[in-house]
């Protein structure tokens, strides 16, 4: 599923239990982004800055990361992603990410 994180940070990927296999995440800005991922299955599930991210995935400038699993993440809950301009952070950052999951 292809989305864009823009100053409106969050997006659910999955609303309910899953697996996340990967992902392709495009930085197009001068400055690192972080994508922060929640096992949560609604955006009103998490508060960034006080829900801690079941992981994050640090993009630097002008960068991208991508990984592809064959076993994938379980996430329980569902699967919920917010791009931000600093680790753990509040404030929106754009991104261009694709995740693969079931």
């Amino acid at each position: 599923s292809a989305i864009g994180l823009d100053d409106s940070p969050g997006q659910v990927i999955k609303a309910s239990a899953g697996l996340l296999f990967g992902w392709h995440i495009k930085n197009t800005t001068a400055a690192a982004l972080y994508v922060q991922v929640f096992n949560k299955a609604a955006l009103a599930d998490v508060t960034l800055g006080t829900t801690v991210p079941d992981f994050t995935i640090g993009i630097p400038s002008l960068g991208d990361s991508g990984l592809s699993l064959s076993v994938g993440i379980v996430m329980s809950a569902g699967i919920t992603v917010f791009s931000t301009t600093t680790v753990g952070g509040l404030t929106g950052a754009a991104s261009d990410c694709t995740f693969y999951y079931a």
